[in-house]
């Protein structure tokens, strides 16, 4: 959903598995990443409107904490099946 508009280049975004999958499937590389970026200025500086009301800092933060995670567990996980590898593997 929001890979194409980060494409463009000296670039690097880390993808889960599944959106690697996806992008493969329908994603275009055209470099947009410095398209639109007043209007994207714009857009942000609108969310404070009393009637939207949203706080992108508080969202950012949010966003950051749930994305560490999802590298975090990943992480994790790999490193207790090398332990368990290591462990089945080493002389008793």
């Amino acid at each position: 959903m929001y890979v194409d508009e980060l494409v463009g280049p000296d670039t690097v975004n880390t993808l889960p598995p599944n959106t690697i999958e996806a992008c493969a499937d329908h994603c275009d590389p055209r470099s947009r990443v410095e398209t639109g970026v007043e209007e994207a200025e714009r857009l942000i500086a609108s969310l404070k409107d009393p009637d939207i009301n949203i706080n992108i800092d508080e969202v950012m933060d949010e966003l950051l904490v749930e994305g560490i995670e999802k590298f975090v567990q990943p992480f994790q996980s790999l490193m207790n099946s090398l332990e368990e590898k290591v462990n089945q593997l080493s002389p008793v």
